[in-house]
């Protein structure tokens, strides 16, 4: 029979889990927004514009103006790229667009902020 409400094992986990949480929380009220963003989990490939490198990385939050990404790679802010974000059911995504702000998160993970710029109208798909 199915359970109505879920309970974790162990306190513990509870513990831990609400801790993430709040932490999150906090991490997003200090970031400067101007419009609200949506949270939006989904691989990515950067292109940075000055060099051959690929880096993956996925995204955190999304709005019209931008995206914040995660990545291992440190990206300086002023770095223009090109980001292809990865969809469900076609091709991905591919935005043009300038790092404003990075930030360490957590041990050896980096987040960065992205404005668009710009996007490529042949990856959109037709909604009828």
């Amino acid at each position: 029979m199915l359970r109505n409400t879920t309970v974790a094992g162990c306190p513990d986990i509870e513990v831990s889990v609400k801790q993430l949480l709040i932490e999150d929380a906090i991490f997003d009220q200090s970031e400067r927004r101007s419009v609200h963003r949506e949270f939006l989990v989904r691989p990515v490939l950067l292109e940075p514009r000055e060099n051959d490198l690929k880096i993956e990385g996925f995204t955190r939050n999304i709005s019209y103006l931008g995206v914040s990404i995660v990545t291992r790679t440190a990206i300086l802010p002023q770095t223009i790229a090109k980001i292809h974000v990865y969809r469900l059911n076609t091709c991905p995504s591919l935005f043009l667009a300038e790092c404003r702000w990075m930030s360490p998160f957590g041990e050896d993970w980096n987040v960065t902020g992205w404005n668009f710029l710009n996007v490529d109208p042949s990856k959109l798909q037709n909604h009828s």
